[in-house]
């Protein structure tokens, strides 16, 4: 599949079937805020690769991911097969939540604060830690052509 954001607020994956070996067909989700995506995509250049976040396919394991709004694309397949179910999923007590992003959210509904509240209490005590985690595990390289601290300057 090309690039693409979800207009669904869940989608789960669940293969069904994956060839042995398999080459692609791997999930790849960009790890910057879509828009700027979009703009390296139609400038005509590709994704860079450290941008990219890589998450393989396995038998008996789903993929459940909420990508709305969020950058990504399935791999091209190079070599074998791969078939999956692409469940899109929904909210049946608040469908006026699934389509829309959080900020129009808050602006268009001012009488029930219940369900941001909710949602700030997770990004704070779920979601932020988790990211920080992460970053403090993974940090990231100096670009080459940063300066390096106590280095050489040039003239």
């Amino acid at each position: 599949m090309e690039w693409h954001c979800d207009g669904v607020p869940v989608t789960e994956l669940i293969p069904l079937s994956i060839s042995n070996p398999l080459v692609g067909g791997h999930l790849e989700i960009y790890c910057d805020d879509s828009e700027t995506g979009r703009a390296i995509l139609e400038s005509g250049r590709e994704i860079p690769r450290n941008s990219v976040m890589r998450i393989d396919h396995k038998m008996n394991y789903a993929t459940l991911g909420q990508f709305l709004g969020v950058l990504h694309r399935t791999a091209p397949i190079r070599f074998g097969e791969r078939v999956t179910l692409v469940l899109n999923q929904r909210s049946v007590a608040k469908p006026y939540v699934d389509d829309n992003r959080m900020f129009y959210l808050a602006a268009d509904n001012d009488h029930d604060r219940e369900w941001v509240s909710e949602l700030a209490e997770d990004v704070w005590t779920n979601q932020l830690p988790a990211y920080r985690r992460f970053e403090a595990e993974h940090p990231v390289p100096a670009a080459v052509d940063a300066p390096v601290p106590g280095g050489a300057r040039e003239s």
